[in-house]
């Protein structure tokens, strides 16, 4: 078993995550590892996945419920090599028949043909990385696809049977207003997706944007904007069908990301590729995030060099379950807590739990604890608590 606490039948799991580092070009809000392009790379990257799959399998793993490719731009990567990866990793893994199997996609992209192939070779979810469908927000956000472009490629992934799809948006960009707010949110939901998540811009000091603003070149809208804008899609969203059910993800019956609740439950997962991270043993290790060096490894028949980013002891794993356990907003029930990791919340945490509960941030009831609606927004707040 891969954690040390005893898991029932129904956490004896995985997921998987891909990276794909490459973009057209790095948007300037983004912080995640990803290089330019270079199709020189690209095939020798994906056959260097395939090998860290059948290196991973050699140490021993848990079947896998979820395969999640993420970037970067994973649709940059052919048709071809797309279908050859989930090939490869239901040889090297011990992969669930009725899998979750997601692919970001940047909305550039839209032909039929490569989405046809793509959800014939086994993806049966897509992530667009739509962020907004006001041309002036996506050309701040250094975005390459337009409004047009995002609405075509909804247009062929309904064509194509697709409909398992998520739309991701950002809220709080500088110039946003709440019309524009608005405007963007009424025409995600007209494309029916099944899955919308609403991420606050929350930028890295060495991002450009991050910059331009510490520059005075643009400003942010401030806390007050930032929290109608977020309560507003809420009750938008809700009234349209959406379940809220993570601080920043709300789906149609049935459609919830399966594998983020994989994150947000504490439950294992491996990474594949440069920069991708891993859960396993109680320690969250990152590969190296450098390509070249990622694939000299690989060729070497060698596992690539890690980075250590947390090893938790005894006390950190209920603590790091809880911060990730109050996102979803069905909270954490107490009893099955204490059955996994053998503590009483209430108990333990009754100085901070009471001051959130006193301050309307929490909610006890059933057994069950859980963000308040004020908490949502104000959640942080909430979980640095638990860190001290």
């Amino acid at each position: 078993m891969y954690l040390m606490w005893k898991m029932t039948n129904n956490e004896a799991y995985q997921g998987l995550y891909l990276h794909i580092p490459f973009c057209l070009r790095k948007c300037d809000y983004c912080d995640f590892y990803s290089i330019p392009v270079n199709n020189s790379i690209l095939a020798g990257y994906v056959r260097c996945l395939v090998r860290e799959g059948e290196l991973r399998r050699e140490a021993g793993n848990l079947p896998v419920a979820t395969i999640y490719l993420g970037g970067g731009t994973p649709n940059l990567l052919s048709a071809y090599d797309i279908a050859h990866l989930i090939d490869a990793l239901q040889k090297s893994f011990m992969v669930d028949p009725k899998a979750e199997i997601s692919m970001e996609a940047n909305p550039v992209r839209h032909d039929t043909d490569y989405f046809r192939i793509v959800k014939d070779s086994g993806i049966n979810r897509l992530s667009l990385g739509v962020q907004s469908f006001n041309e002036n927000e996506l050309n701040l956000l250094n975005r390459i696809h337009s409004s047009r472009d995002a609405l075509q490629t909804v247009e062929t992934l309904h064509r194509v049977g697709l409909t398992n799809f998520n739309i991701d948006l950002i809220y709080g960009i500088p110039g946003q207003t709440p019309s524009s707010w608005e405007k963007t949110l009424k025409t995600a939901v007209s494309c029916h997706p099944a899955h919308i998540s609403m991420y606050l811009l929350q930028l890295n000091p060495a991002t450009p944007m991050a910059r331009k603003i510490e520059q005075g070149e643009l400003s942010l809208l401030g806390d007050d904007n930032e929290v109608a804008m977020y309560y507003h899609a809420l009750d938008f969203l809700r009234a349209a069908g959406y379940e809220h059910y993570e601080i920043s993800n709300l789906a149609r019956p049935g459609c919830r990301c399966r594998h983020n609740l994989i994150y947000w439950q504490a439950r294992p997962y491996t990474g594949l590729g440069a920069g991708a991270v891993s859960f396993i043993m109680n320690r969250r290790i990152m590969n190296q995030a450098n390509v070249e060096q990622y694939i000299r490894s690989i060729q070497s028949a060698r596992l690539p060099a890690t980075e250590l980013l947390e090893e938790m002891t005894a006390p950190d794993l209920p603590v790091d379950a809880l911060i990730l356990g109050l996102r979803l907003i069905s909270g954490i029930n107490c009893m099955d807590f204490q059955e996994r990791y053998g503590i009483d919340i209430m108990k333990v945490y009754q100085e901070q739990i009471s001051n959130c509960i006193s301050n309307g941030l929490l909610k006890y009831a059933n057994n069950v604890i859980a963000l308040t609606e004020k908490g949502y927004f104000l959640s942080n707040q909430v979980l640095c608590q638990f860190l001290r």
